[in-house]
């Protein structure tokens, strides 16, 4: 009982409707199910003709290059066609579509009703994880200066209401940043797998066009509360010192919410007390974010270079070096690049303090110093400013450069490719990006176009 409503899922939906999305395609499909209804969604009738909805799905098996086994009923299937039927019977199956023949003879295929319902309120949450910021600093900074004392309370409410939607705005980022670490953490060691190249090439196009470029880009450089809180605490101190002014603000909460002097002048104080620490807070939020922000590029970062490195990471590449050792022995300084600075995506104002190893060789073992500047440079060539240059250089050439202009079969020109996409938002980055609805494919890699320009 619910609401005092007796309600029954299963008397509006099949019931093994969920069953589509379940088992081990459960993601392969919940992907292309949207993919087809937005399709039949911008036909406005929710139809498909029977041959476009399954050439849809051939070709999403086609372009994302999916070399694990795909089955249907316990038989393996390894053609695209083969595995786009296998699909839509499902479909039908589990009470998603149903066919019917047009006029002309033409199978074509509905979403259900409750599909239509289901799939629009689940299109809504993509929306919702859209964190956008832009402006709201400034808006709740503008309406507190220019606000007229007629209209204190209505206004002071409405900046209360959208501060509390902020915080809970970059809480929320703060929280889904660590999603996206936890998805690239958990990726799979695996080489020569096409598979997870484009899937980790997504992850960061996914992470930088809906959480830095869309949620976070505007308010850490045109829309920061540093530049407005000294001003915003100021206006807020001015209507709490100005005696006549405050008891008009209380006298209006009274009125309007109905309740007595002395509830209205604790609400008074709760709002402005709230809205003083405000900016602080966001601050508080922002450095979290930002912390969060250098351990993902740190981990994409290595990730890239396990995946196409034959898995032989730092530590392992240490270890090599400990064992290639001659007759020189010598004490090293290694910086240490898991440390957190400034040479993240964004510059913080106060720059960390380099920490630095000292690895102390002993008679016993002696090393190489050429293999020790190989493994220092491999632990610096993927850096920011090495990347802007590596950019640069290309802009000497051209004055854009596209996919085509990077060597992708070349691991370090794959890598500084993705890095640059990853780097281009930066305050000091000379270059800006620009990406396209079009498809490029270049060396068995998808992804969107885009053009790279000087700044």
């Amino acid at each position: 009982m619910i609401g005092g409503v007796d309600f029954n899922l299963y008397e509006h939906i099949p019931s093994n409707f969920f069953n589509f999305l379940t088992g081990n395609n459960k993601e392969i499909n919940s992907r292309i199910v949207f993919r087809i209804f937005v399709k039949a969604k911008n036909n406005n009738t929710y139809t498909l003709r029977k041959d476009d909805m399954l050439d849809i799905i051939e070709d999403y098996f086609d372009e994302f290059l999916f070399n694990e086994e795909f089955y249907d009923n316990g038989e393996l299937l390894l053609n695209s066609r083969d595995k786009a039927t296998a699909i839509y019977r499902r479909l039908k199956e589990c009470g998603w579509i149903d066919d019917d023949y047009d006029i002309d003879q033409t199978v074509v295929a509905n979403f259900e009703d409750y599909t239509i319902s289901i799939l629009n309120n689940l299109l809504e949450l993509n929306k919702t994880n859209n964190f956008e910021l832009s402006g709201r600093v400034y808006n709740i900074y503008i309406s507190l200066k220019n606000m007229e004392i007629e209209k204190a309370y209505l206004v002071l409410n409405t900046i209360y209401e959208n501060s509390k939607e902020l915080i809970d705005k970059l809480r929320s980022l703060n929280s889904n940043i660590k999603k996206y670490i936890k998805r690239i953490v958990t990726l799979e060691n695996s080489n020569n797998n096409e598979y997870l190249k484009n899937l980790l090439n997504d992850l960061m196009h996914n992470y930088k066009g809906n959480v830095i470029d869309k949620a976070y880009y505007y308010l850490k450089t045109f829309d920061s509360p540093e530049r407005y809180k000294k001003d915003f605490k100021e206006v807020l101190n001015n209507i709490e010192n100005n005696v006549e002014n405050k008891t008009k603000i209380i006298n209006q909460i009274k009125d309007t919410d109905n309740i007595s002097y002395t509830e209205a002048d604790l609400k008074f104080d709760e709002i402005i007390s709230y809205l003083y620490n405000i900016f602080d807070e966001c601050i508080r939020i922002m450095h979290e974010i930002d912390k969060k922000n250098e351990t993902y590029i740190a981990t994409i970062t290595r990730k890239i270079m396990i995946i196409l490195n034959d898995n032989k990471d730092i530590e392992g590449l240490l270890l090599n070096i400990l064992k290639n050792y001659d007759d020189n022995g010598i004490e090293i300084e290694l910086n240490d690049r898991r440390t957190i600075n400034s040479e993240s995506l964004y510059n913080n104002k106060t720059r960390k303090n380099q920490v630095t190893n000292s690895l102390i060789i002993d008679d016993a073992k002696k090393i190489n110093p050429n293999i020790v500047k190989k493994f220092i440079k491999e632990k610096t060539k993927y850096s920011r400013k090495k990347v802007y240059k590596y950019i640069e250089a290309k802009l000497d050439v051209g004055n854009i450069i596209t996919i085509k202009d990077f060597n992708l079969e070349n691991q370090e020109d794959l890598i500084k490719m993705l890095l640059s996409i990853v780097y281009s938002n930066d305050i000091d980055c000379p270059y800006s990006i620009q990406f396209y609805n079009d498809i490029v494919r270049k060396n068995g890699y998808k992804m969107d176009k885009f053009e790279i320009r000087r700044k």
